[in-house]
C-alpha cells in the first residue's frame, strides 16, 4: 500500500519531504486504527483497565507500545528507506525519542481522561498532536538522510513546508468556491435560523411562559425536546419496552417508531459512553441531511438549469427543521436519495438495501422498493424472466431488515406488528389509504386539518402541472407515499411526509416565478407556525 502511495506521489511530483510526512501519516493512521482496536478490546472486550498514580493507563502503555513498534518498521523500510545506518543504532536512537514520546504522550492522554474526554476521543487527541512534532525529529535525527546534515535537512523542510502551505491556499481557494461549501454554506445558515426561531418562540409563547433572560428560555435543548424527540430519546437510552402486548392496556408504547434512527443513536451513544442524546441526535441528523441535498444535487446539477434552487427548495420546505433535529427524517430523506442513486446506476441490490433500511427508518419506507421495482418491470430488452428474478432477489433483500425488525418485536411482544397494531393508542386503529380524506367529512373542519390540506394540495398542484414530464418510477412513488402518508384518521405531519417527494423539489426548479414564489411563500409561512407550535407542544405541531 505504501509503494502503491510513493508511485502515485512521484506522478503529482510532490516533494521528497511531501511523500515522506504523507506517508508518515498513512502509516500513522494505520497504527493508530491497530492502537484503537488494541485498546477497545483491552477496555471495553476484556475490561482491562488498570491505572498507575491515577494518571497512566497501563491499557494504553500496552497498546502505544505493540503500535510504535510497528510504526518503527513500516517507517524504517517503507517510507524513510533509511537502512544505510545499523539497526541497533537506528533502534536505539528510535527508543530514545520513543521512551521521551511515549512520557508525554501518555501523561497528555491522562490529562485529557480527567479533563472529562473518554479513551477513545483522548487517543484521537494526542495523535493529532503530535504527529507532526514525531515526524520532524523522526526526520532529523532517528531517519537522517545519509552525507546529509541536519541544517540542509531542516533548510529542505522549510522550503517545501511554504511550497506546501502556498499549495494549501490555493486549493482552500478552489473549495470555497466549491459548490460544496456554498451547499454547506447555506445549510448550515437555514438550520442557525430554525434553531434560532425555535428558541425565541420557546421563550415567547410556552405556557406556563418562562421568565425572560433566564438560562432556560435560550436553552435549545429544551426548546426541541418535544413530541418524537422524547420518545426517540427513551428508546435510544433505555430500548424498546419487553411487555406481552396482550396484556397492556392499549396505552401507548415506544414500539410504535421505526427503530433504525433510535438504535442507531443508541448505539452511538453506547460506545461513546455518553447520555448526550440531543447532541448525538442532532449532529446525526444534520450529517445525513446534508449529505442527502448534496448528492442529490450532485445527481441532478447537469440536468437542471438552475440547480441550487432544489436546496433552497429544501432548507425553506416547511418540515425542513425536522431534518436537523433527532428525528428521523434525516436519515430517511438519506436512504431515499441512496435508493434513488443506486437505481440510477442500475445498482439493484444495493438500492433494494437503502430501501430496506429506509423501511426501518419510517412506515412510509415501504414505498422505496417501487423506485428500483418499476425500473426493473420496465427495463428495455431485457427477457421477462430475467425482470422476474431480479424482482424477486430484490424483493426478498429489501425485506429482510423489516423482517429482522418484525422478529424482534415478536420476542418482545409477542406481536411481530406490535409497531403497527399499537397506532391505535394514537387513534389510528385500522390503517388504510385515504383514509385521512374522509376527515373533514365525517368531522368538523379544524385550524390543524386545513394546514394539512393546505399544504397536501399544494404539492398536489405541483404535481398535476408536472404530470407529462415525471417519468414513471416517479409518478408510482409520490402517488404511493400521498397513499401511505394519508392512511392516518385525520391529516396530521404533512410537512413531515413531503420531505421525501423528490421528484416534486425537482420539477419544481423548472417552474415559474410564481409557482416557486407561491412554495416558498407558503411554505416558510407555515414553517414559523409549525416551529413555534412545535417547540410550545401545541398540538397544531402534530
Amino acid at each position: 500500500m505504501i509503494k502503491l502511495l510513493q508511485q502515485l506521489f512521484e506522478r503529482w511530483n510532490l516533494p521528497k519531504s511531501h511523500q515522506e510526512f504523507f506517508g508518515f501519516v498513512i502509516i500513522g493512521l494505520l497504527s493508530f486504527a491497530l492502537d484503537f482496536i488494541i485498546l477497545n478490546t483491552l477496555i471495553y472486550g476484556l475490561k482491562f483497565n488498570p491505572y498507575v498514580f491515577g494518571i497512566i493507563s497501563i491499557t494504553n502503555v500496552i497498546s502505544t507500545t505493540i503500535v510504535l513498534l510497528n510504526s518503527f518498521f513500516l517507517n524504517r523500510l517503507l517510507n524513510f528507506r533509511s537502512t544505510h545506518e545499523k539497526l541497533h543504532s537506528q533502534l536505539g536512537k528510535y527508543l530514545l525519542v520513543t521512551l521521551i514520546a511515549w512520557c508525554i504522550e501518555n501523561v497528555c492522554f491522562g490529562l485529557f481522561v480527567r479533563a472529562g474526554l473518554i479513551e477513545p476521543l483522548s487517543k484521537i487527541a494526542v495523535y493529532a498532536i503530535f504527529t507532526p512534532v514525531t515526524f520532524i525529529v523522526y526526520k532529523l535525527f532517528v531517519f537522517k538522510e545519509k552525507d546529509r546534515t541536519r541544517s540542509d535537512i531542516f533548510a529542505e523542510m522549510l522550503v517545501d513546508l511554504k511550497l506546501l502551505l502556498a499549495t494549501c491556499f490555493t486549493l482552500a481557494k478552489k473549495v470555497i468556491s466549491s459548490s460544496f461549501v456554498k451547499i454547506l454554506v447555506i445549510f448550515v445558515l437555514s438550520r442557525l435560523i430554525i434553531y434560532e426561531i425555535g428558541v425565541i418562540g420557546y421563550g415567547r409563547f410556552s405556557s406556563p411562559r418562562i421568565p425572560s433572560g433566564s438560562s432556560e428560555s435560550a436553552d435549545p435543548v429544551a426548546a426541541w425536546t418535544k413530541w418524537d424527540v422524547v420518545w426517540y430519546q427513551d428508546i435510544a437510552q433505555n430500548g424498546y419496552e419487553k411487555l406481552d402486548y396482550e396484556q397492556g392496556d392499549e396505552s401507548q408504547q415506544n414500539w410504535g417508531f421505526m427503530p433504525l434512527f433510535p438504535l442507531s443513536q443508541r448505539l452511538i451513544l453506547q460506545t461513546l459512553e455518553t447520555d448526550k442524546f440531543f447532541l448525538v441526535g442532532t449532529l446525526f441528523s444534520n450529517v445525513f441531511s446534508f449529505s442527502a441535498i448534496y448528492i442529490l444535487y450532485t445527481m441532478y446539477k447537469d440536468k437542471l438549469k438552475k440547480p441550487f434552487d432544489l436546496l433552497l427548495f429544501f432548507c425553506l420546505s416547511a418540515g425542513s427543521f425536522y431534518l436537523s433535529i433527532p428525528y428521523a427524517e434525516g436519515l430517511f430523506l438519506f436512504l431515499t436519495v441512496m435508493t434513488i442513486f443506486f437505481t440510477r446506476k442500475k445498482l439493484w441490490l444495493p438500492a433494494a438495501i437503502a430501501a430496506g433500511f429506509g423501511f426501518t427508518a419510517r412506515i412510509q419506507g415501504v414505498t422505496l422498493f417501487l423506485i428500483p421495482a418499476v425500473h426493473i418491470l420496465f427495463e428495455k430488452n431485457q427477457p421477462i424472466v430475467r425482470k422476474l428474478l431480479l424482482l424477486a432477489a430484490s424483493g426478498a433483500v429489501f425485506a429482510i431488515p423489516i423482517a429482522v425488525h418484525m422478529y424482534f418485536m415478536y420476542s418482545l411482544t409477542g406481536n411481530p406488528i406490535a409497531f403497527i397494531s399499537i397506532q391505535s393508542a394514537w387513534y389510528n386503529a385500522v390503517p388504510y389509504p385515504l383514509k385521512a380524506a374522509l376527515s373533514p367529512i365525517l368531522r368538523p373542519m379544524s385550524t390543524i386539518n386545513f394546514l394539512h390540506i393546505l399544504l397536501w394540495a399544494l404539492y398536489g398542484f405541483i404535481f398535476v402541472r408536472n404530470f407529462k414530464k415525471f417519468e414513471l418510477w416517479e409518478k408510482v412513488f409520490v402517488i404511493a407515499m400521498f397513499l401511505v402518508s394519508t392512511s392516518t384518521e385525520v391529516f396530521y405531519s404533512t410537512y413531515r411526509y413531503v420531505l421525501p417527494l423528490i421528484p416534486i423539489y425537482i420539477a419544481l426548479t423548472d417552474e415559474e416565478d410564481w409557482v416557486k414564489k407561491l412554495f416558498i411563500g407558503t411554505n416558510c409561512a407555515i414553517a414559523v407556525i409549525y416551529i413555534f407550535a412545535f417547540v410550545t407542544s401545541n398540538p397544531l405541531a402534530v
